[in-house]
């Protein structure tokens, strides 16, 4: 009898293991699968946005990003100067009609006036890309010329970490550096 019972203790622990190692090698083949469908995938990319016989590279990619950054910056200034001299020459129903038919949101558009505004005479500030250009738009002209001339903005810091910075992390300095100086006027009002 005992015979029997350990004869099939040792067939239970037979048909275990090899139920696992199926599953490890379902696993593994799965992960190669992904693995081979991810490299299509790069390849793909690759022949549609690299130059022909180039090769990816990190660096020249980040470079290649921050030239077309810069000039998505420079193109929102001079788009905000366009939209300025549309709403001055135009009236108010046309100057709206204009920006529907430029598929340019009335936001947008207050966005790239404000660019243009603050930094059409400014070449520091047009390099931060963009969507940075649009989070800067809230400042007052003076914090500008500050960060233009190399100075250092409470809560900020200098144009340098404003470029080191993600667009979130800028947004959220300017928001706290807002909130902070409406408790400094909210307290000041209190102590009268």
């Amino acid at each position: 009898i005992s015979g029997e019972v350990s004869e099939v203790r040792t067939e239970t622990r037979g048909r275990k293991k090899k139920a696992q190692s199926s599953e490890d090698v379902r696993a593994m083949d799965l992960a190669v699968q992904k693995q081979h469908e991810q490299e299509k995938t790069v390849a793909k990319i690759d022949k549609a946005y690299l130059p022909e016989g180039e090769t990816y590279n990190l660096h020249i990619a980040m470079e290649r990003a921050r030239f077309y950054q810069a000039q998505a910056a420079s193109s929102l200034i001079e788009l905000g100067k366009q939209i300025i001299l549309l709403k001055a020459h135009e009236p108010h129903g046309q100057f709206l009609a204009a920006l529907e038919k430029l598929d340019i949101s009335q936001r947008a558009a207050y966005y790239a006036m404000q660019a243009a505004e603050k930094f059409g005479n400014l070449h520091t500030c047009a390099n931060l890309g963009n969507a940075k250009l649009r989070a800067l738009t809230v400042l007052d002209d003076d914090s500008i010329k500050t960060l233009e001339d190399g100075g250092e903005l409470k809560g900020v810091g200098t144009l340098d970490d404003v470029e080191r910075m993600t667009v979130r992390e800028l947004r959220s300095a300017l928001r706290a550096e807002k909130k902070k100086r409406k408790e400094e006027i909210a307290g000041g009002y209190k102590g009268l």
